[in-house]
């Protein structure tokens, strides 16, 4: 039989139909054009089906009935027993309506307190306990369901902002909001450069692999979630109970495989699509066979989504700019210092591989060998030198770049190194703070930053200077030789004659011991 045939001789909707082959009550044959076969068998089975659910006997009732786990007579028992105490409670309802309509009562006059006694303490004993709970109604409302997960998603991006940022010291382009804050115009505003795809997705995973952990958690305590909270949303077990911890995590694992088809690109929105359509047409999503989504009529808390969000957003971008600034601030041990600039490298830098040693040059981790990165191949790697006074302090950080050459255009410097020393010692004996950071939003581009604090106060770096900003003075001493006239950024080396430059770099406490 076709389903067109099925539902003529069945009476049944084809949605309920296909609901049920969904839950695996129904398992039709499929022909070679992999249309569904209804047999005469699949017939009886959907009658049987039909007259049980006219018993208000649950699906998962009627499956554990065609398994063998439950006999037909024992669970009709229980279900009239369940039946008759419900039709009680109706009945003890309509009575105390009617009673109500009796007395004449007004909404500014009644008396709840003394209507309720009588409910709870009736004259005549019961078999049966009427208004055993106050249930509220399934939730139909998508939106407002879809609405409450992203605000819990949120929740849990500005955790894993801050956690990783500020406590891991993650790379920043590894997050998209601050590669959105610290990159994206360094690249012309394309985030693609700055975050590959794997980090894209991993910026969508990771807070809902926290969500998956906090919200089983939150539903078997409190039956809601923050999200859920603002939309007057509570998730329950039929019986009105609140979920076990289990009970939640199946869920939330059935909504990501189910609800968000795992993050895939394209087929996530078609499966948010095919939720949506299921939860307006009234049809129990996959996920929630064994729970109950319900609403408060009137709940007036979601005007509160908006400046909720706001929060979040604010707190991610302090972490960030908290993660930004360096590690320890003011007067600096050598431990300090390299602490600094490796955590500077690792976040700005993480796809070099670097780090800095306490004999001053920067090693490639994967060889443990000094690193001639950003510098000409034939030059020595270039080396920081710490002065220590008394206490430990670094009270000096110089850097010496030399290059000889011939017949070479200007290979211009190694700028990347000062933007380390700047980092990790100028802003730190200086203590840049968030609010130098907001008052100066330079200071989020790296290269403006080492470009401020190496440059004279002119502009100019080929200019021998020295200069104080705060407590650091900075000295830039610039050589070169063998070169003429600027061409398109670089300068052209003269025939005949060999090209060197020269430049000194360093920074030193005005108050240095």
């Amino acid at each position: 039989m076709t389903i067109h045939e099925i539902e003529e001789r069945t009476g049944m909707a084809r949605a309920n139909i296909r609901y049920y082959e969904r839950v695996g009550l129904l398992a039709p044959c499929r022909s070679g054009n992999n249309y569904r076969d209804y047999s005469e068998d699949d017939l009886a089975a959907l009658q049987k089906i039909r007259l049980l659910r006219q018993l208000r006997i649950p699906v998962s009732d009627i499956a554990r009935l065609q398994s063998g786990e439950a006999e037909l007579l024992t669970l009709l028992a229980g279900q009239a027993e369940r039946l008759l105490s419900e039709s009680g409670e109706l009945a003890e309802a309509a009575a105390l309506c009617r009673e109500l309509i009796d007395a004449q009562e007004g909404y500014s006059t009644l008396d709840a307190e003394a209507w309720l006694r009588r409910i709870e303490a009736p004259a005549v004993p019961r078999r049966w306990q009427p208004f055993r709970r106050d249930r509220l109604p399934a939730a139909l409302c998508p939106w407002k369901r879809f609405f409450a997960r992203g605000f819990d998603w949120f929740l849990c991006y500005t955790v894993f902002t801050i956690v990783t940022l500020l406590f891991l010291r993650r790379p920043f382009a590894g997050n998209l909001l601050a590669a959105t804050l610290l990159y994206a115009r360094s690249y012309g505003g394309h985030l693609g450069l700055v975050v590959p795809w794997f980090d894209c997705v991993g910026n969508w995973l990771w807070p809902f692999a926290i969500l998956a952990l906090a919200e089983p958690l939150l539903l078997s305590v409190f039956g809601t979630t923050p999200g859920k909270w603002l939309f007057g949303l509570r998730i329950t077990a039929p019986d009105g109970k609140k979920l076990t911890y289990w009970q939640g995590v199946k869920r939330i694992w059935g909504i990501f495989l189910r609800g968000y088809g795992c993050g895939v690109p394209f087929y996530c929105l078609w499966r948010l699509w095919r939720s949506y359509r299921t939860c307006a047409a009234d049809d129990t999503l996959p996920w929630e066979r064994a729970s109950v989504c319900e609403s408060e009529a009137g709940g007036r808390r979601w005007y509160l989504l908006f400046p909720g969000c706001a929060a979040c957003l604010l707190l991610s971008v302090a972490a960030i700019f908290m993660a930004y600034l360096p590690v320890h601030t003011g007067e600096l041990t050598l431990p300090q210092l390299l602490e600094n600039c490796n955590v500077y490298i690792g976040q700005h830098r993480a796809n070099y591989g670097l780090e800095l040693r306490e004999d001053g040059y920067l090693i490639d981790k994967k060889t443990g060998e000094p690193s001639t990165w950003n510098i000409w191949d034939n030059d020595p790697p270039l080396r920081y030198r710490f002065k220590v006074g008394r206490g430990g302090v670094v009270t000096a950080v110089s850097l010496d770049y030399e290059h000889h050459g011939e017949h070479e255009t200007t290979p211009g410097l190694p700028g990347v190194y000062d933007e380390i020393i700047s980092f990790g010692y100028h802003a730190a004996v200086n203590r840049v703070s968030i609010m130098d950071v907001l008052r100066s939003p330079w200071m989020l581009d790296p290269n403006l930053f080492a470009h401020n604090y190496s440059r004279a106060p002119d502009g100019s770096f080929d200019k021998n200077d020295s200069w104080v900003v705060g407590r650091v003075r900075v000295t830039n001493i610039y050589e070169e030789s063998g070169y003429y006239a600027e061409y398109l950024g670089q300068e052209i080396p003269l025939e005949g004659e060999n090209q060197y430059i020269h430049w000194t770099f360093t920074l030193e406490l005005v108050d240095g011991r």
